[in-house]
This record gives C-alpha cells, structure tokens and sequence, in this order.
C-alpha cells in the first residue's frame, strides 16, 4: 500500500507536469476533487497546485523554473540520443529534489493534522 510521502511525491510530479503544459485534463480534474483535503491538510485556500506550492515553499517563480529544466532535459536527451518523456523528468524532478522533504513531512505528526 503506498505512503503518504508516496502520494504526495505523486502529486509534486503532477504540478510539475501541469507547469511544463503536460498534465492531462483527465488527471487534473481528478486531482481537483482532493483541495478540499489539502486545503484543509495545508492550511490553505487556493488551487491544488497552490496547496501543494505552499506546502513544500516553492517560491513563486518555480513553474519557470521547471519549464527551464524541461528545456534543458529534452536538449540533453535528443543531444545524447537518450528516450525522453515529461512523466520521466517530473518524475525525477519529483525524487531528486523533493523526496526527502516530503518524506520528512510525512514520517512526523504534522501540526496541520493536529487541532491548534
């Protein structure tokens, strides 16, 4: 059964695939129905992706920031002759750079979860 670190990874690959322009309407609509769940988990009112930017501290300018680095992996791949796909680069986005965080956020009680 995944964690909630698994899922939460899952939806950073989610907001970076809607920054780049390559989340489905499909999968964003299905991600829509879960705000009310993070507005509430993150104390926040806004967006699923605001919920998530909020909760992990992305500054404002991190979807240019990742359209950047998706510019600079599909140069990489098509320079070196290597496969490239959008879920696979948000997918290492997502590990590489923000799996530990949320994996500290979701191994200790959150004061989110807990009245205040």
């Amino acid at each position: 059964m995944p964690s909630g670190s698994d899922y939460m990874i899952a939806l950073v690959e989610s907001f970076v695939l809607k920054s780049i322009g390559q989340l489905s309407p499909a999968r964003e609509e299905q991600i829509a129905k879960l705000e009310p769940w993070l507005n509430v988990t993150f104390r926040n009112t806004g967006s699923w992706d605001q919920s998530i930017a909020k909760a992990l501290g992305f500054p404002a300018t991190i979807q240019k920031s990742f359209n950047d680095l998706f510019r600079q992996y599909l140069q990489h791949c098509s320079a070196s002759g290597e496969s490239s796909s959008p879920e696979t680069f948000a997918k290492q986005v997502a590990e590489n750079n923000f799996a530990a965080q949320i994996r500290g956020m979701t191994s200790t009680p959150s004061a989110a979860n807990h009245p205040g």
